[in-house]
């Protein structure tokens, strides 16, 4: 599974638990001042279930799948530096 395929379930399921801790706010709210205090919850469940799950102990608990990917290795640059050019000024 890509990194990416990853990311995008676990962002997925932190989403989906954080609106299901908002929605009785949002559910019961009727205005927009309401509406702002659920909205605000959800993200403030978000971001901490986004800052829980970057944490090395809670990554080893998820299953295999689900973990984040290893870091790679930086990849050389294919293309060689061109040399350095020669003073201005100089007869060659």
């Amino acid at each position: 599974m890509r990194d990416s395929t990853r990311r995008t379930i676990r962002t997925v399921v932190q989403d989906a638990l954080s609106l299901a801790a908002a929605a009785p706010l949002i559910i019961t709210a009727s205005g927009i001042p309401q509406t702002a205090v659920g909205v605000g919850a959800s993200l403030a469940v978000a971001a901490g279930l986004t800052r829980v799950m970057a944490l090395p102990a809670v990554d080893r608990l998820l299953p295999s799948w689900l973990r984040m990917a290893p870091p790679t290795l930086a990849l050389p640059d294919p293309v060689p530096p061109a040399p350095p050019a020669p003073p201005i000024g100089t007869a060659g």
